[in-house]
């Protein structure tokens, strides 16, 4: 690892931060102002991370849309819409939602979703269901015909 040309204390704090999970940009930038580090210095300081490996932003989508898929359950609509909050360009969502969650995966994940909610909500609870299934990022058009 190359010697950092930036401060001691506020770059072992950086390197921690993005060493303990994958990051956006966003969130090294508001580490960086918490840090009291100047604006004029995160452009630097992105492309020091970048070729130390601490930060690669296709890498942070690609974590990100596995984690939310497959562990929280999140539809694809909801997964765009908190990368676009966080400033990842639309081109490369759509690319890694396209390679992390096929047909199949999607299909599997709502019929485990329906299943285990219509056994909780009971009987007659289709609006429950649907607001529920809009709620977690999943389009009429995926699970229309489930319900």
């Amino acid at each position: 690892m190359q010697p950092s040309p930036f401060e001691p204390h506020a770059t072992r704090k950086i390197l921690a931060y993005c060493a303990y999970q994958d990051r956006c940009r966003v969130e090294i930038e508001e580490k960086l102002a918490e840090l009291e580090q100047p604006e004029d210095t995160w452009a630097d300081w992105l492309a020091y991370l970048a070729a130390e490996r601490f930060w690669d932003e296709a890498r942070f989508v690609k974590s990100f849309v596995r984690g939310k898929f497959f562990h929280k359950q999140w539809g694809p609509k909801r997964i765009r819409l908190e990368l676009c909050q966080r400033e990842i360009p639309d081109l490369l969502i759509s690319q890694v939602i396209a390679e992390e969650i096929s047909e199949e995966e999607l299909t599997a994940t709502l019929t485990r979703l329906i299943d285990k909610k219509q056994r909780e909500y009971g009987p007659g609870s289709r609006d429950k269901l649907i607001r529920f299934l809009l709620q977690k990022g999943y389009r009429f058009e995926e699970f229309g015909e489930m319900v």
